[in-house]
């Protein structure tokens, strides 16, 4: 099979959706299947067997670490014409999944798309909460003209569904095995992310350190409990302010880690504590939750679809302090519920065990895409 990839999130932005992305590159190539992938460029020309077609980017002006790239329409329409693809995949569309759209239809190209950023939510979170109905309006526009679309958790489906966009499908999410895991554990990381305070509860956040994270509620969280330490492992336009704000000796900012410095900090905390209300999976929770390492998180959008509260993890409403300290001490003080939530996170539906198969779903779905010409 050919597939021809566009992703306006690529490398070197690291976040959960460029992480599934360079997941199934990887499955696709294993699988014999010839992929190009359009994308800003950032120097390489090949990654995981697939063919990277580097397009010229810009910074983004509210998030300087995401280059976006500009969709050179001829460029492309070029490469397709070249490549002959059996089917398209843009993930996540954005600035250069709008314009991919048209040229993949015109082409002739059977096309899937993923939707795996709540834009609308994000843009209230950023005061632009008027934009949001004409932002899903035009999500359905583009996701209706493609003849198969996956949606990133079962209750991201349900509203795509009821916005009125067609053939929704959930994309697979699960794990890599011996990636993560409790074996990872390390007194170094640990003393580490603790800081000066070796004998405090550690609280751990992976992800994008930006205003639609929620991470401000963090603040109210460490100054009503002075025996907690917080570890935020990644990056983004809102880490001075949060600098300011965190108590400084009971917080460390680790900037990005990856590969067994990544899976060394999940396995070496006590709490994964995770404020979003923006999220349509939250892949950084799977990661956690392979790691032996109990969730805490906001009981909103797609999270609930992960997380069954007093399970696999403990949820607070949006905006609660005291019910999401109420999570925190409860797992400090009732070590067999953060040892049952531990073992029964491990479940093999949602982490690694069933990588493979998910992955296969994936493809079989590209497949049966490309099959519709």
């Amino acid at each position: 099979m050919k597939i021809a990839i566009f992703s306006d999130f690529f490398f070197p932005k690291i976040d959960g959706v460029v992480r599934q992305t360079t997941s199934i590159l990887e499955h696709l190539h294993q699988c014999g299947d010839d992929v190009i992938v359009f994308c800003a460029d950032f120097g390489e020309r090949r990654y995981k067997g697939a063919k990277i077609k580097g397009l010229p980017k810009i910074k983004c002006p509210t998030y300087p670490e995401w280059p976006m790239p500009i969709p050179r329409k001829r460029y492309i329409q070029k490469e397709l014409q070249k490549f002959e693809p059996d089917v398209a995949l843009i993930i996540c569309p954005t600035f250069l999944g709008l314009r991919a759209v048209s040229i993949v239809k015109q082409a002739g190209v059977p096309l899937a798309m993923s939707h795996h950023t709540d834009w609308p939510t994000f843009l209230k979170k950023h005061g632009l909460g008027f934009l949001s109905e004409p932002v899903w309006k035009l999500i359905v526009h583009l996701h209706n003209r493609a003849d198969c679309n996956f949606a990133s958790s079962a209750i991201s489906r349900k509203e795509m569904i009821r916005r009125g966009i067609h053939s929704v499908h959930v994309w697979p999410h699960s794990l890599k095995s011996g990636c993560f895991g409790p074996s990872y554990h390390s007194e170094r990381m640990r003393d580490r992310l603790l800081g000066k305070h070796k004998d405090n509860t550690l609280l751990l956040y992976v992800g994008r350190v930006s205003k639609e994270k929620g991470l401000l509620f963090l603040e109210k969280i460490m100054d009503a409990r002075g025996t907690l330490s917080l570890a935020i492992v990644g990056d983004g336009p809102q880490r001075k302010q949060l600098e300011k704000r965190l108590p400084k000796d009971r917080t460390v900012f680790t900037g990005f880690l990856e590969g067994e410095e990544l899976a060394e900090a999940y396995a070496s905390a006590d709490i994964f504590i995770f404020p979003s209300e923006f999220e349509t999976k939250g892949f950084v929770m799977l990661e956690s939750m392979a790691s032996m390492t109990p969730v805490v998180a906001c009981n909103a959008g797609g999270i609930p679809d992960t997380i069954v509260h007093g399970k696999n993890g403990l949820l607070y409403e949006p905006g609660d302090v005291k019910g999401a300290i109420d999570c925190i001490e409860s797992l400090i003080s009732r070590p067999s519920l953060k040892e049952a939530i531990a073992r029964q996170a491990l479940s093999a539906d949602i982490t690694f065990e069933s990588w493979d198969k998910d992955l296969d779903i994936m493809r079989s779905m590209l497949k049966k895409t490309a099959e519709m010409l």
